[in-house]
């Protein structure tokens, strides 16, 4: 005879190979939509699980309070997401797939949001902002813009953001259908 069973809670497995694949001991559904801010996270947190109730996960993301004037400006709150590394990446990996990936992003150069399958296949990407220089001679007064970088695919199962210069990240949100994403008031 067997021993009576007990239900327990759904469990969310971390598989660290690769870093930051998601997998569900038990399904559990992923919001519609998710908008995602910072502005709770730790000044210098490692971001990389927090947001496991919601199907995301990071890797490369550390939150920071921008102290450049050239950042400031166009930030939704007190807390953004940059690269923690010199390789200049922050790697967003969903739980399910998802059709609509959305990221607010600044930088002195181009950032590039790029969108793969669940088989690890680029399926679209996208480039944002323009090339600023910013040395001693700097003559930009003017904050630097901040981008909208939008894409839509079928299956998304990860977004990759990549730049060449420092960038920040102001807001990260992702849907399963384009149609269901919030509409602007």
């Amino acid at each position: 005879m067997l021993p009576p069973t007990t239900k327990t809670a759904p469990v969310l497995r971390i598989d660290t190979t690769p870093p930051g694949h998601l997998q569900r001991a038990a399904a559990t559904p992923m919001p519609a939509w998710a908008e995602i801010n910072f502005d709770e996270r730790a000044l210098y947190e490692e971001i990389q699980h927090q947001y496991t109730d919601l199907g995301v996960a990071f890797q490369g993301a550390i939150a920071l309070q921008p102290s450049n004037p050239l950042f400031l400006q166009g930030c939704s709150g007190q807390r953004v997401i940059a690269p923690k590394t010199s390789d200049r990446g922050i790697t967003v990996q969903f739980r399910q797939s998802v059709r609509t990936v959305k990221v607010q992003v600044c930088s002195a150069s181009p950032v590039q949001l790029a969108v793969f399958d669940g088989q690890g296949r680029c399926m679209s990407h996208i480039r944002g902002g323009q090339r600023y220089h910013l040395g001693p001679s700097t003559d930009l007064e003017v904050p630097l813009p901040h981008h909208e970088l939008t894409l839509e695919g079928e299956a998304i199962a990860r977004a990759v953001l990549t730049a060449n210069t420092t960038f920040i990240v102001d807001r990260v949100a992702f849907g399963r259908s384009p149609s269901e994403t919030p509409q602007a008031a």
